[in-house]
Order: C-alpha cells, then structure tokens, then sequence
C-alpha cells in the first residue's frame, strides 16, 4: 500500500484533488507534478515521499476514486426506485455530497484515456474505469 493512502484525511485528500484535477485537465502525458504539489500545498519532494512515481500517483488516483464512485454513489443509489424524479433526486444529492469533498470527481473518467505510456494502458485496460 502506498504512504499516500495512509496519510491524515485533510492531507491525504488535498493531494489526490490536486492529482485528479491536473490528470482530468492535462491527461496523464501532459499532467505535472510541480502543478500537483504546489496545489496540495506540499514539496514536490514530499509528494515523491508519499509515492514512488508519476505512474503510481495517477494509478492511486484512479484506483481511489474508482472505488469512492462505487462506494459513495453507486452502491447507495436505490435502483428499485421506479419515480424518475425520485430517482434523479437521490442521484444528484450522492453526487453533490461527492463533490462538495472531491471537487473534481465527476471527471473521473477522463483518466481512462489514452496515454503514451504503455504501462499505464495496460493498467487501465486491467481496471476499466466505472
């Protein structure tokens, strides 16, 4: 498990909504971690203190939004509802709940995109975001 995950919540989410916003705007290729850091409000040292490399960084990203997603949003909605107003109703109150803590959570599946990188490809194609 990575140093990141382990960390005290304030900073622990500081850094992942630094990442995810850098990785959903720029895409991995283009993402940086001087703009990741400075945006936590940590060193770009202590970052690669928290995590061994970009690669890990984004793939903690997607990994702990991913399961967020599920836990937070799909696993509570009540799918027997059969009122649709009902429905979008529950659907937007998980969803404004989700991004009052992660801002940039709904673009979670911009991450899943293409990258130059063969080894996150192949690790994306492995996890098939939601």
């Amino acid at each position: 498990m990575t140093k990141l995950l382990e960390l005290d919540t304030q900073r622990r989410d500081a850094i992942l909504n630094a990442a995810l916003k850098e990785f959903a705007v720029r895409g991995y290729d283009d993402a940086s971690t001087n703009v990741i850091a400075k945006e936590a409000g940590i060193s770009k040292a202590l970052m690669f203190h928290y995590v061994n490399s970009k690669q890990e960084l984004f793939l903690v990203v997607y990994d702990f939004f991913s399961d967020l997603m599920k836990q937070e949003y799909f696993e509570l909605m009540n799918y027997e509802e059969r009122d649709v107003f009902d429905k979008l109703h529950q659907s937007y109150v998980l969803q404004i709940a989700l991004i009052q803590k992660y801002p940039w959570i709904t673009e979670l599946n911009k991450l899943s995109c293409v990258t130059n990188s063969d080894e996150i490809n192949n690790e994306l194609e492995k996890r098939k975001i939601i």
